[in-house]
């Protein structure tokens, strides 16, 4: 049955077209920023592993490559926090225990981030970097799958607006929408 669904012509159909081949990176960002854009959230959050691509060549992008990239049905749910919030929610990610503990798992889109570490490899602070500045006591809108919401530990874990929507398919919609798109392979996060 798999290997029927597979071989559907539908799964191959062209959505869109990307100028340059992204790497993990590059998949981290585009669909952190998707999913920003589609939410109208402040911030977007995407967990490495829940990017089942580690690339995806220049040109066309079919349906098959974007349910390869995020084949688990997350929806995004769209959290209140404040910028001493998120800082929090890097931090706790950052210092867990587990596989992606002390790793740069959390990629963001509409900032950059960078984690101070001591001489354990343990995160410290972490400094926010976006075109405008969190102040004290405001609230921002912010976009994570809802497996990053109900697993990572955060102030406000399990809160939110739920979409209902599957990333795939707002990833789909904003590909059709936008059919030409340009990778950028660049991290936006720093560990020193």
């Amino acid at each position: 049955m798999v290997d029927r669904i597979k071989q559907e012509p539908s799964l191959k159909a062209t959505v869109a077209t990307i100028d340059r081949t992204a790497d993990k990176i590059g998949l981290l960002n585009l669909f952190s920023d998707i999913v920003r854009r589609q939410t109208g959230a402040d911030f977007a959050f995407y967990n490495v592993g829940g990017m089942r691509l580690d690339s995806l060549r220049a040109g066309d992008i079919a349906l098959s490559d974007i349910y390869s990239a995020e084949p688990f049905d997350n929806k995004p749910v769209v959290v209140a926090m404040t910028g001493e919030q998120i800082a929090e929610f890097i931090l706790n990610k950052f210092n867990s225990t587990g596989k992606e503990s002390h790793t740069l798992d959390l990629y963001p889109s509409g900032m950059e981030y960078r984690i101070v570490t001591d001489a354990g490899g343990n995160a410290t602070d972490v400094f926010l970097k976006h075109n405008f500045y969190p102040e004290r006591g405001k609230t921002y809108k912010v976009a994570m799958s809802d497996y990053v919401n109900g697993a990572y530990d955060f102030s406000g874990r399990g809160q939110g607006v739920r979409t209902g929507t599957p990333i795939a398919d707002f990833v789909i919609n904003y590909l059709k929408a936008n059919p030409s798109v340009s990778v950028n392979n660049t991290s936006r996060v720093v560990i020193e």
